[in-house]
């Protein structure tokens, strides 16, 4: 009780003259028409804009959850588009039974564009069904090799990476060659192995040729912007301009190729 006495003695003057403001802002709210006139505008404004800074605070919250949701919506799309075209030649009472790719969404937390040998980090791992060799795509294209997983996260083989070695084909001519990056432009990347007696025009598309686990056929890659020929064998080396923007990569989706280990078990055993 001492104490507390002690504690009015101290800020009682204080506390006396908050009250009084708070006695005197009522008085003249309430008594004079266009105080009170200032006063209800006043707090309308500031109410408001806290609403406002409320509602974007929680829509901030949940952007990142939506977001999630809409390439979970987007994969299962993608994923139905790309087993319809694996299975365009078997017959239509067979295209519903047989499903040989699973997309698996995927958030990028991390990503380079500035070495010689690029990676991006996903926030999915061994538990959510990823494994080494995966490839990795987005709505655009390609992206990239899946090169270790851990529990939840992965890392995977940029194809702006010296290391990365993709079989693609023309699409006009099915010519099939290797793609790879100079170490140049994150925009350019080099379809190599070409015989010399291709017929190439700029602006032939390519895609990605099937001939691997990693990746479906006719996932697009990019297009060709020039035609050089390798003096070293003799071979086309075509530029390509890459369809996809690897330095705005926010969502991307894992293929697990569910019919792989049958065949590369096939193929081992040859």
């Amino acid at each position: 009780m001492q104490n507390l006495l002690q504690l009015f003695a101290r800020v009682g003057n204080l506390i006396l003259f908050i009250i009084l403001e708070f006695f005197c802002i009522y008085l003249i709210v309430n008594f004079n028409q266009e105080q009170k006139s200032i006063y209800l505008n006043s707090s309308s404004l500031l109410t408001s804009g806290l609403v406002n800074r409320y509602d974007n605070f929680t829509d901030f919250l949940t952007l990142r959850e939506r977001n999630e949701q809409l390439a979970e919506e987007n994969s299962k799309l993608l994923e139905e588009l790309i087993n319809l075209k694996t299975n365009i030649d078997l017959p239509p009472e067979k295209t519903d039974s047989i499903q040989k790719y699973k997309l698996i969404s995927a958030a990028v937390i991390n990503n380079s564009i500035r070495q010689k040998n690029n990676k991006l980090t996903l926030n999915q791992g061994r538990n959510q069904g990823l494994v080494k060799g995966q490839g990795v795509i987005n709505d655009e294209g390609l992206v990239g090799i899946v090169n270790d997983v851990s529990a939840n996260y992965a890392t995977a083989l940029s194809l702006l990476n010296l290391q990365t070695n993709i079989s693609v084909r023309l699409k006009r001519t099915n010519e099939i060659g290797e793609l790879q990056w100079d170490g140049k432009s994150i925009k350019r990347l080099t379809m190599n192995a070409v015989p010399p007696h291709v017929e190439v025009v700029v602006g032939d598309s390519v895609v990605t040729s099937g001939y691997s686990t990693i990746f479906p056929p006719d996932i697009y890659v990019g297009s060709v912007v020039e035609v050089k020929t390798d003096k070293r064998n003799g071979f086309l080396s075509l530029e390509v301009e890459l369809n996809n923007d690897l330095s705005k990569l926010d969502y991307v989706y894992v293929i697990e190729n569910l019919k792989a280990e049958e065949q590369l078990e096939l193929e081992l055993n040859e």
